[in-house]
C-alpha cells in the first residue's frame, strides 16, 4: 500500500502524496493507456501498430518469439473476422524501469467452417506482461500465461454449457488428465473430440 501523510491545519485535513505515490501514479497512468492503445490496435486488427507494442526479441513464456507471436496474430484475425478484444488491468507492479502488469483478456469472435455453419469463440485469459520503457510509452518484452478459457462452438453446442479442465504447467513429455463436462439441453446428443 501506498503510504499517506495527514497535515492538520484549522480543523481541516489536508492529504500529502508523498514523492513517490506522484511517480506511482503516472506510471501507472502510462501503462493503463499503454493497454489501451493495444486494444485499439488489436480491435482495428492492425498488425502493424499491433506490433510495434512488442520488442524484437520478445520471447513467450511458450517459447513463442517475435515472428511467431506475429504470425498466430494473422493467424487468429484471419480464423475469427469481426474478434473483439477486451484488456483489464488488474494490478501493475513496478521493479526499477520495469513494469509487471497483470492483465485479464477477453475475446469475442465467430468463425465459419467448411459447411458454412458459423460457430462462436469466447476466449478469457489472464496474464503477466513484462515491459520495458519505450519513449513515453512501453512495449511488451514477454508475457506469462497464468490462466485462459477457450469455448469454440457451433449448432446446438451453443446452448450447452462446456468445460474443460487441464493443469496450468506442464513439464515436456509429462502425462496429464483432462476432464471434459458438459450440460446439454435436453433431447440434444453431444459428440466431441479431443486431439
Amino acid at each position: 500500500s501506498v503510504n499517506s501523510a495527514f497535515a492538520t491545519e484549522k480543523k481541516s485535513f489536508k492529504f500529502i502524496k508523498p514523492k513517490a505515490e506522484k511517480g506511482y501514479v503516472s506510471s501507472l497512468y502510462s501503462v493503463t493507456k499503454f493497454f489501451c492503445e493495444y486494444e485499439y490496435a488489436a480491435n482495428n486488427y492492425n498488425h502493424n501498430t499491433f506490433l510495434n507494442l512488442y520488442t524484437e526479441d520478445y520471447l513467450s513464456a511458450d517459447g513463442f518469439n517475435y515472428n511467431v507471436m506475429s504470425r498466430l496474430v494473422k493467424d487468429t484475425w484471419k480464423t475469427y473476422p469481426g474478434i473483439k478484444y477486451r484488456v483489464k488491468v488488474n494490478s501493475v507492479n513496478f521493479y526499477k524501469n520495469l513494469a509487471i502488469a497483470d492483465v485479464t483478456e477477453t475475446a469475442k469472435g465467430y468463425a465459419k467452417v467448411e459447411n458454412e455453419n458459423v460457430g462462436e469463440f469466447v476466449s478469457s485469459m489472464q496474464s503477466i506482461y513484462y515491459l520495458k520503457p519505450n519513449g513515453n510509452s512501453w512495449v511488451i518484452t514477454g508475457d506469462y500465461t497464468i490462466k485462459e478459457n477457450i469455448l469454440l462452438s457451433w449448432g446446438d453446442a451453443k446452448q450447452a454449457k462446456i468445460s474443460l479442465e487441464v493443469p496450468n504447467q506442464l513439464q515436456a513429455g509429462q502425462e496429464y488428465t483432462a476432464t471434459l463436462s458438459v450440460a446439454q439441453p435436453s433431447g440434444v446428443i453431444s459428440i466431441g473430440s479431443i486431439t
